[in-house]
Protein backbone atom coordinates (compact mmCIF):
# COMPACT_ATOMS: atom_id res chain seq x y z
CA UNK A 1 0.00 0.00 0.00
CA UNK A 2 1.38 3.57 -1.08
CA UNK A 3 0.76 6.81 0.12
CA UNK A 4 0.65 9.89 -2.31
CA UNK A 5 2.92 12.53 -0.79
CA UNK A 6 2.94 15.82 -3.41
CA UNK A 7 0.66 18.65 -4.43
CA UNK A 8 -2.11 18.64 -6.60
CA UNK A 9 -4.97 21.32 -7.02
CA UNK A 10 -7.91 20.97 -5.40
CA UNK A 11 -6.79 18.37 -2.84
CA UNK A 12 -5.89 19.70 0.71
CA UNK A 13 -2.61 18.04 2.23
CA UNK A 14 0.27 15.94 1.49
CA UNK A 15 -0.50 12.37 3.07
CA UNK A 16 2.62 11.75 5.26
CA UNK A 17 3.08 8.52 7.11
CA UNK A 18 2.22 9.97 10.59
CA UNK A 19 -1.49 10.86 8.94
CA UNK A 20 -2.24 7.44 8.16
CA UNK A 21 -3.11 4.24 10.35
CA UNK A 22 -5.63 1.37 10.32
CA UNK A 23 -8.85 1.01 12.64
CA UNK A 24 -9.43 -2.55 14.72
CA UNK A 25 -11.09 -3.77 11.40
CA UNK A 26 -8.54 -2.57 9.61
CA UNK A 27 -9.43 -0.10 7.06
CA UNK A 28 -7.10 2.65 6.43
CA UNK A 29 -7.68 5.65 8.20
CA UNK A 30 -6.60 9.41 7.29
CA UNK A 31 -6.19 12.09 9.44
CA UNK A 32 -7.99 15.31 8.48
CA UNK A 33 -6.91 19.02 9.41
CA UNK A 34 -9.34 21.16 11.77
CA UNK A 35 -11.72 22.87 9.05
CA UNK A 36 -15.13 23.51 9.90
CA UNK A 37 -16.56 24.53 6.98
CA UNK A 38 -15.65 22.30 4.51
CA UNK A 39 -15.49 18.48 4.36
CA UNK A 40 -13.17 15.41 2.86
CA UNK A 41 -13.55 12.91 0.16
CA UNK A 42 -10.59 10.21 0.60
CA UNK A 43 -10.07 9.03 -3.19
CA UNK A 44 -7.94 5.62 -4.19
CA UNK A 45 -6.67 4.29 -7.04
CA UNK A 46 -3.78 1.78 -7.99
CA UNK A 47 -1.40 4.29 -9.66
CA UNK A 48 -0.37 7.89 -9.26
CA UNK A 49 -2.59 8.58 -12.02
CA UNK A 50 -5.75 6.60 -11.49
CA UNK A 51 -6.35 8.08 -7.77
CA UNK A 52 -10.03 9.23 -8.41
CA UNK A 53 -12.00 6.60 -6.84
CA UNK A 54 -14.01 8.21 -3.65
CA UNK A 55 -13.59 5.38 -0.65
CA UNK A 56 -14.55 7.57 2.14
CA UNK A 57 -15.89 10.58 3.33
CA UNK A 58 -16.39 13.04 6.55
CA UNK A 59 -17.77 16.10 7.34
CA UNK A 60 -14.69 18.71 8.83
CA UNK A 61 -14.64 19.52 12.40
CA UNK A 62 -13.23 22.64 14.07
CA UNK A 63 -10.84 20.05 15.47
CA UNK A 64 -8.89 17.13 13.55
CA UNK A 65 -11.16 14.09 12.61
CA UNK A 66 -10.65 11.46 10.72
CA UNK A 67 -11.73 9.93 7.47
CA UNK A 68 -12.10 5.99 6.76
CA UNK A 69 -11.74 3.99 3.45
CA UNK A 70 -15.03 2.06 3.34
CA UNK A 71 -14.05 -0.03 0.34
CA UNK A 72 -12.46 -2.93 0.52
CA UNK A 73 -9.36 -2.73 -1.81
CA UNK A 74 -8.73 -6.12 -4.44
CA UNK A 75 -5.36 -4.55 -5.06
CA UNK A 76 -2.01 -5.08 -3.58
CA UNK A 77 -0.62 -1.32 -4.12
CA UNK A 78 -3.27 1.81 -3.43
CA UNK A 79 -2.58 5.62 -3.34
CA UNK A 80 -4.90 7.99 -1.92
CA UNK A 81 -5.71 11.57 -1.91
CA UNK A 82 -7.55 13.64 0.39
CA UNK A 83 -9.88 16.25 -1.26
CA UNK A 84 -11.23 19.03 0.75
CA UNK A 85 -14.60 20.41 -0.82
CA UNK A 86 -16.56 23.61 0.84
CA UNK A 87 -19.49 22.92 2.75
CA UNK A 88 -21.25 26.01 1.11
CA UNK A 89 -20.47 24.35 -2.49
CA UNK A 90 -20.52 20.61 -1.77
CA UNK A 91 -20.45 17.68 -4.63
CA UNK A 92 -22.66 14.82 -5.33
CA UNK A 93 -20.12 12.00 -5.50
CA UNK A 94 -22.71 9.27 -5.94
CA UNK A 95 -24.63 11.01 -9.14
CA UNK A 96 -27.92 10.65 -6.88
CA UNK A 97 -29.39 13.67 -7.35
CA UNK A 98 -28.53 14.83 -3.47
CA UNK A 99 -25.26 16.16 -2.51
CA UNK A 100 -22.85 15.26 -0.26
CA UNK A 101 -22.86 17.09 2.64
CA UNK A 102 -26.85 16.29 3.02
CA UNK A 103 -26.21 13.16 2.74
CA UNK A 104 -23.40 13.20 5.62
CA UNK A 105 -25.51 15.06 7.89
CA UNK A 106 -28.02 12.60 7.65
CA UNK A 107 -25.99 10.00 7.77
CA UNK A 108 -28.22 7.58 9.51
CA UNK A 109 -30.31 7.26 6.60
CA UNK A 110 -28.01 8.06 3.44
CA UNK A 111 -24.59 6.87 2.49
CA UNK A 112 -22.86 9.77 0.15
CA UNK A 113 -21.49 6.82 -1.43
CA UNK A 114 -24.18 4.75 -2.23
CA UNK A 115 -26.11 6.25 -5.72
CA UNK A 116 -29.36 3.75 -4.17
CA UNK A 117 -30.67 5.41 -1.29
CA UNK A 118 -31.41 8.29 -2.73
CA UNK A 119 -34.77 6.65 -4.18
CA UNK A 120 -35.51 4.72 -1.00
CA UNK A 121 -38.06 6.22 1.60
CA UNK A 122 -37.41 5.81 5.21
CA UNK A 123 -39.81 7.47 7.13
CA UNK A 124 -42.49 5.46 4.73
CA UNK A 125 -44.53 8.94 4.13
CA UNK A 126 -44.59 8.27 0.22
CA UNK A 127 -41.59 10.99 -1.28
CA UNK A 128 -38.37 9.42 -2.11
CA UNK A 129 -35.39 10.83 -0.29
CA UNK A 130 -34.77 12.59 -3.28
CA UNK A 131 -38.08 14.10 -3.22
CA UNK A 132 -37.66 15.51 -0.21
CA UNK A 133 -34.07 16.64 -0.41
CA UNK A 134 -35.73 18.78 -3.60
CA UNK A 135 -38.39 20.02 -1.77
CA UNK A 136 -36.46 20.81 1.70
CA UNK A 137 -38.52 18.74 3.70
CA UNK A 138 -36.84 16.16 6.38
CA UNK A 139 -36.40 12.37 4.81
CA UNK A 140 -36.33 10.96 8.66
CA UNK A 141 -39.74 12.41 9.43
CA UNK A 142 -42.78 11.48 7.87
CA UNK A 143 -44.96 14.36 6.76
CA UNK A 144 -48.23 11.86 6.72
CA UNK A 145 -51.71 14.01 5.79
CA UNK A 146 -49.85 17.76 5.69
CA UNK A 147 -47.94 17.01 2.71
CA UNK A 148 -49.51 18.33 -0.66
CA UNK A 149 -46.65 18.06 -3.23
CA UNK A 150 -49.10 19.62 -6.31
CA UNK A 151 -50.74 21.79 -4.47
CA UNK A 152 -54.74 21.28 -4.99
CA UNK A 153 -55.80 21.41 -1.58
CA UNK A 154 -55.26 17.48 -1.15
CA UNK A 155 -53.62 15.95 0.65
CA UNK A 156 -50.72 13.40 -0.93
CA UNK A 157 -52.60 10.53 1.85
CA UNK A 158 -55.75 11.61 0.25
CA UNK A 159 -55.00 11.25 -3.50
CA UNK A 160 -53.62 7.93 -2.92
CA UNK A 161 -56.96 7.19 -1.37
CA UNK A 162 -58.98 8.47 -4.12
CA UNK A 163 -57.24 7.55 -6.53
CA UNK A 164 -55.86 11.00 -7.94
CA UNK A 165 -52.30 11.42 -8.82
CA UNK A 166 -50.47 13.75 -5.88
CA UNK A 167 -48.24 15.05 -8.52
CA UNK A 168 -50.51 16.50 -10.90
CA UNK A 169 -53.44 19.26 -9.37
CA UNK A 170 -55.65 18.61 -12.15
CA UNK A 171 -55.70 14.82 -12.60
CA UNK A 172 -58.64 14.05 -15.33
CA UNK A 173 -57.29 17.44 -17.49
CA UNK A 174 -60.58 19.23 -17.35
CA UNK A 175 -58.87 22.38 -15.84
CA UNK A 176 -61.14 22.24 -12.42
CA UNK A 177 -58.25 21.27 -9.51
CA UNK A 178 -58.84 17.98 -7.86
CA UNK A 179 -59.29 19.61 -4.29
CA UNK A 180 -61.88 21.88 -5.90
CA UNK A 181 -63.74 19.00 -7.41
CA UNK A 182 -64.09 16.87 -4.51
CA UNK A 183 -65.82 19.80 -2.06
CA UNK A 184 -68.18 20.28 -4.55
CA UNK A 185 -68.98 16.67 -4.31
CA UNK A 186 -67.16 15.86 -8.29
CA UNK A 187 -65.24 13.10 -9.18
CA UNK A 188 -61.92 14.68 -9.83
CA UNK A 189 -60.85 11.67 -12.19
CA UNK A 190 -63.52 12.13 -14.83
CA UNK A 191 -63.22 14.90 -16.78
CA UNK A 192 -66.50 17.64 -16.73
CA UNK A 193 -65.74 19.67 -19.77
CA UNK A 194 -67.46 21.78 -20.62
CA UNK A 195 -68.71 24.14 -17.84
CA UNK A 196 -70.11 26.94 -17.48
CA UNK A 197 -68.35 28.51 -14.68
CA UNK A 198 -67.95 28.47 -10.86
CA UNK A 199 -70.10 29.90 -8.67
CA UNK A 200 -70.37 29.94 -4.71
CA UNK A 201 -69.27 32.07 -1.94
CA UNK A 202 -67.38 29.97 0.47
CA UNK A 203 -63.21 31.20 0.45
CA UNK A 204 -61.61 28.72 -1.11
CA UNK A 205 -64.56 26.46 -2.41
CA UNK A 206 -65.75 26.81 -5.98
CA UNK A 207 -68.36 24.78 -7.77
CA UNK A 208 -68.22 23.43 -11.20
CA UNK A 209 -71.62 23.78 -12.71
CA UNK A 210 -71.45 21.50 -16.15
CA UNK A 211 -72.61 23.24 -18.91
CA UNK A 212 -76.64 21.74 -20.36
Amino acid sequence: MAFLAGTSPGFSQDLQPDDVALDPNGRLTVRTPAAGTDYFILRRGVSLGTIQRAVGMALGRTVPGVVVDRVPALEEAAFYRLQKVSQDDPLDTDGDGVDDVFELRNASILDPLEKADAVKDPDGDGASTLEEYRRGTDPRLAVGDRLDSDGDGLSDVEERELGTDPKDPDTDGDGVPDGVEVRAGLDPRDPILPFSGFVGSEPGLAVVIPAE
